[in-house]
């Protein structure tokens, strides 16, 4: 591989609580629920990660729950961001645990204000006591509910 770093098109992070309450993003610690954060992540792209810690510090500043594995409450469950390699476009999808939340049209205007490659944003209802990331049902916010890419 030339470059073996920032090669993934799509970023699937966790939301949840650190121990003081604040929202994190990060992966699973293994064979567990909780979650580890992390500064940077070699094999992600750079705008997944921007995109990433601006909705964390949006939900931390507008007192948006994170999901609690333990006591199935909350709201933002995940954040899945699909980036086009050859094309720049940017797909946000919220994975939550209500059929909607409050400031999430705030949150997705502020998301295409701020990363203008962002193409459509995607909420995604996902209510299941699962580790299934996404549930059944889409509700675009915000453009087509889909991206485009090419393969070579």
């Amino acid at each position: 591989m030339e470059n073996p770093y920032n090669y993934r098109n799509k970023a699937q992070y966790p939301v949840g609580k650190n121990k003081e309450g604040k929202a994190i993003f990060g992966v699973f610690a293994n064979r567990t629920h909780e979650i580890i954060e992390f500064e940077d992540c070699k094999i992600q792209t750079e705008i997944s990660k921007k995109i990433a810690k601006f909705i964390i510090k949006f939900i931390n500043e507008n007192n948006i729950s994170a999901y609690d594995e333990k006591t199935k409450t909350g709201i933002f469950r995940h954040l899945v961001i699909k980036y086009g390699m050859k094309t720049d476009e940017v797909m946000c999808i919220f994975v939550i645990n209500a059929d909607k939340f409050e400031k999430e049209k705030e949150l997705t205007e502020e998301l295409i204000h701020n990363f203008p490659n962002i193409k459509t944003v995607v909420k995604n209802i996902n209510k299941k006591d699962t580790n299934v990331i996404l549930g059944e049902k889409n509700v675009v916010l915000y453009g087509s509910g889909y991206i485009k890419d090419k393969l070579r």
